[in-house]
């Protein structure tokens, strides 16, 4: 049976089959008779205790009946993962007993499916910390590095005789892996659903659930609890798609590796440390500039890095304009990048979640944009020439900001919302954002997520990009600084450099051809009454029709289908060419006919896109 999800809503939480699921979402959620006010379109709980108990989902807007500030989340999610670990186990009821003799565990859960890996987080940091001294040795084994870290191995299969009443008591359940498998992601929805419907579940099925924010908040404790044997005051800060409100499950893990306290530069922190009068100072080597200190960090970050366990494949990318390390966490099979106290990047991330949070159809409306983009081959994680998933995030947030009236705010309005303690420095600059969701004021914007799509084909597709470029500090565009750059994006931070840099003039022209067709294709669509009886999901006859129009052929029971997609692996089996003669019979007109195979199961027949 496909792996369960688990819903809630209020103080309900259920966990059902992905088929029960669907009807259950749609049911609970559904929102295509009310008005979309922000507080009337779906939310989803935020994994914070709830009447004593916790539950799962991503969005973290709501905590007793207040907005969560970003820097609760950080504070909330970094405090989880000091409090755990990840087992290996051959027998998870045994395993999991053993635990429980050292303390109550707040959390349990499987990060694979073959439920080899537990991550279980302890109530009590004082219990996690008597596991780990009292309740754990290295293994007696040649050439090893005895490296004591949260990654533990239970090769004793007898149960603990270490006497622990409150831990009999309770019964722990540990939490299964609840992703749909990519390979049978087709979104299938009951008939008669809306546009709307099929795009917050999209969203549901790719978002991060506790359990991804979990293991990436606690590969971050990992690394930090070794580089803290050398620097005491480090910090290694998770940033990007998976705080931002906007990632995938299957997204990349960015961090940042900052010397010091997150908000406070350095040129503070050494006047801080003169106040305190200490009569001697740690000698310490000092690097001409910033780039060479981050470069050589991460080079001796690296070194560490490969000693770790179920670490590997580190590349160290020193020579970029961003230099980097990356690599892979085997054990929860997450590839990994690693900075060097890039506080821009924390707060960009911090930005987007304000803008995610402000307006409940903004995820669910970026999750189908980069679907689309995805399978219309207009950007691509490893093409560097076509728009990034940042570069389409912030043209999303570009067309939101000048809807009348505007769907989200811009830079400078959530600037002037902000107090004094909510300052912040970048290059010991001074700069301000709202601490909490709660202070942007709702849009009275009513729009549908279908409407808005379907006006930012139409917004891209006659957009100059040639004269002017675009800011969303102030939502609006003005002209273009650097004209042999065919897309000019102005990054918020630093307003000297360009987000969509990378764009070559050829994909931005095949970007905007693919949102003409997609713009042509809803039109026909609102314009055919038929489609409210089809059985055919409106999301995928969407994407098929613009898919046909740019003479690109899927299938459409696997459009959601990102290894195919990704990997193009359609085969075609067979063209047949059919004439067909006008009334006139002064005409002919070519048809294509192409019977694909995707590798539907059997039983489910072919598929013909005409």
């Amino acid at each position: 049976m496909a792996a369960p999800f688990i819903i809630a809503k209020g103080r309900l939480s259920l966990t059902l089959p992905y088929d029960v699921f669907k009807i259950a979402y749609i049911k609970l959620y559904s929102t295509s008779k009310r008005k979309r006010r922000a507080k009337d379109l779906p939310q989803k709980s935020n994994g914070l205790p709830a009447n004593g108990r916790k539950v799962d989902g991503f969005v973290p807007n709501t905590k007793k009946g207040k907005s969560v500030s970003f820097q609760d989340i950080l504070n909330l999610r970094r405090d989880e993962a000091l409090q755990s670990v990840l087992v290996r186990t051959s027998n998870p009821a045994v395993t999991l007993q053993k635990l429980q003799a050292f303390g109550p565990l707040e959390y349990a859960g499987f990060t694979s499916t073959d439920r080899s890996l537990i991550l279980a987080q302890y109530k009590e940091t004082r219990d996690l910390h008597s596991l780990l001294s009292e309740g754990t040795t290295p293994f007696i084994m040649l050439r090893q590095f005895p490296l004591r870290s949260r990654l533990l191995c239970d090769t004793n299969k007898k149960r603990s005789s270490k006497n622990n009443r409150k831990a009999d008591k309770e019964e722990m359940t540990v939490k299964d892996v609840q992703h749909y498998p990519n390979d049978r992601l087709d979104i299938s929805l009951p008939p008669n659903q809306s546009f709307d419907d099929e795009a917050i579940a999209l969203h549901a099925c790719k978002s991060l659930n506790d359990l991804d924010l979990r293991q990436r908040f606690f590969i971050s404790a990992l690394i930090e609890d070794t580089v803290k044997c050398l620097l005491p005051q480090a910090q290694v800060t998770p940033y990007g798609s998976c705080l931002n409100g906007f990632g995938w499950w299957d997204g990349d893990l960015d961090m940042m590796l900052s010397l010091g306290p997150l908000n406070q530069p350095q040129a503070e922190q050494a006047i801080t440390q003169t106040d305190q009068g200490t009569r001697f100072k740690f000698m310490s080597e000092i690097f001409s500039t910033d780039r060479q200190l981050a470069q050589r960090s991460l080079a001796a970050i690296g070194q560490i890095l490969e000693l770790m366990p179920r670490i590997g494949g580190v590349s160290k990318i020193l020579n970029a304009k961003v230099p980097i390390l990356r690599f892979r966490h085997f054990a929860l099979e997450i590839h990994c990048d690693l900075s060097f106290q890039a506080m821009d990047s924390i707060k960009m991330t911090e930005f987007l979640y304000l803008l995610a949070m402000s307006d409940p159809r903004v995820q669910p409306l970026m999750t189908t944009l980069k679907q689309w983009a995805l399978h219309h081959k207009v950007t691509s994680s490893g093409e560097q020439r076509k728009p990034t998933t940042l570069g389409l995030l912030c043209l999303l947030i570009f067309y939101l900001q000048t809807r009348q009236p505007s769907v989200l705010p811009t830079l400078r309005s959530l600037q002037s919302l902000a107090d004094v303690q909510n300052r912040f420095y970048i290059d010991d600059l001074f700069y301000h954002l709202p601490s909490s969701p709660s202070s942007i004021p709702a849009t009275s914007n009513t729009e549908s997520i279908e409407s808005l799509l379907h006006g930012l084909f139409e917004f891209y597709a006659s957009f100059n990009f040639e004269k002017d470029a675009i800011s969303i500090i102030e939502g609006r565009t003005f002209s273009k600084p650097d004209t042999s750059t065919p897309l000019y994006m102005e990054n918020p931070w630093c307003i000297s450099l360009n987000i969509c840099r990378n764009v070559s003039q050829s994909s931005l022209v095949q970007f905007q051809q693919s949102m003409k067709h997609s713009a042509r294709a809803m039109n026909d669509i609102k314009g055919k009454q038929n489609y409210r009886k089809s059985s055919t999901p409106r999301l995928k006859r969407l994407f098929n029709q613009s898919l046909v129009e740019s003479s690109v052929h899927v299938n459409i029971d696997s459009l959601f289908d990102e290894t195919v997609s990704v990997s193009g692996k359609l085969e075609k089996e067979k063209t047949v060419e059919k004439k067909v003669e006008s009334d006139s019979g002064e005409r002919e007109e070519k048809e294509d006919v192409e019977i694909l195979d995707c590798g539907i199961e059997k039983g489910k027949g072919l598929n013909i896109v005409r």
